[in-house]
């Protein structure tokens, strides 16, 4: 052991350029393993983050819309309609918009809209459904109010909103609306 001793003293230098050889090549494995280490916990906090929006987000679905002009002078459509909530946290309708098309063309050749929007605040809980009654004035051509047997063609657009940031949209597809006689 002691001619070991006197080796290492005598080759000091050496010995100490090889330790820090070693350690440069520990500390760069060390740096290449940390960073496998960051991109992995990166890419697992990412999808965390994804499966917490999609677990989070509201599954809405709506009901087919029940709707009829009346009044007496048929210048009110009501609407009725259900909101499903399937998703895990609550929703709130936040307005409704109706879009109806009048009898003619206007002066670009394109047929005549008329769309109104108005407020229908409800909430609806997780897994819960809600029925909104929405009523909305319109100012009906004079054909047609001549002409009820037709109908009033509509289509609606319902904003919601919910927990955090979640904002959506639904639209339903173009619907008739039939004329109640006054009685």
């Amino acid at each position: 052991m002691p001619d070991f001793l006197k080796w290492l003293n005598a080759n000091a230098a050496a010995v100490q350029a090889a330790s820090s050889v070693v350690i440069l090549v520990l500390t760069a494995a060390l740096i290449y393993v940390t960073n496998l280490y960051r991109k992995d916990t990166a890419r697992l906090a990412k999808l965390a983050a994804q499966q917490l929006a999609i677990a989070t987000m509201p599954v809405v679905s709506m009901g087919d819309p029940r709707s009829e002009v009346r009044g007496a002078d048929w210048s009110i459509l009501a609407v009725s309609f259900s909101v499903y909530n399937n998703g895990q946290l609550w929703i709130t309708v936040d307005s409704v918009e109706v879009a109806y098309w009048l009898d003619g063309f206007d002066e670009q050749g394109e047929v005549k809209r008329k769309t109104l929007s108005g407020m229908a605040s409800a909430q609806v809980s997780a897994g819960d459904s809600s029925t909104i009654d929405f009523s909305i004035g319109i100012d009906p051509q004079p054909e047609d109010r001549r002409d009820p047997d037709k109908g009033l063609r509509y289509r609606l657009t319902v904003k919601y909103s919910g927990a955090g940031d979640t904002k959506g949209i639904w639209d339903s597809s173009p619907r008739t609306a039939t004329f109640r006689r006054p009685r």
